[in-house]
């Protein structure tokens, strides 16, 4: 029953959005699954149904994540508990809701992360990292805890993908 909202679901702060969410949230609770693999057939840009996590990750907007981590907004928490309820509150359909962009990041990063060259281009140019800094200086804890452990799986990935012998003393 869930299934049909991934695909009006757009991850932005709108007030449809953020019901939408709730649902999302609900569903998890009750079922005690998580609703991160809905989002392996969240439709694309393109209309394409997307394969994985990764694919789902790479098509979102970059210019609207960016133009999230510049507007961030202050009442964002991990937990929809701790949110703060005040007139700051925005509802807003031209930037993403950053816990979703941080939650799909983590679960790419846990479950399809880049494997090739144009791969992981194709997850930096989404503009996903600058908002996982502009997460470290968060308000809730848990935001910056997690923005601190997306960086940290990020390191490890890219030693692991990118390391190469060490040729000291050695001229070409």
């Amino acid at each position: 029953h869930v299934q049909p909202l991934v695909e009006l679901y757009t991850g932005t702060l709108s007030l449809a959005d953020q019901r939408i969410l709730a649902i999302f949230r609900l569903f998890e609770a009750q079922r005690k699954v998580s609703a991160a693999s809905l989002f392996t057939g969240w439709p694309a840009r393109n209309g394409v149904e997307t394969r994985s996590v990764l694919d789902a990750f790479t098509e979102l907007d970059s210019t609207r994540v960016f133009r999230t981590a510049l507007s961030f907004p202050v009442h964002v928490a991990l937990n929809p508990a701790d949110k703060i309820d005040s007139d700051e509150a925005i509802t807003d359909s031209s930037v993403y809701d950053p816990v979703f962009v941080m939650l799909l990041c983590a679960q790419t990063l846990q479950t399809s992360p880049p494997t090739s060259a144009l791969s992981w281009v194709s997850f930096f140019r989404t503009n996903a990292i600058s908002l996982t800094f502009r997460c470290l200086s968060c308000r809730d804890a848990e935001m910056r805890e997690l923005a601190l452990k997306i960086l940290g799986c990020l390191y490890e990935l890219m030693q692991v993908r990118f390391s190469f012998p060490s040729r000291v003393g050695t001229i070409h």
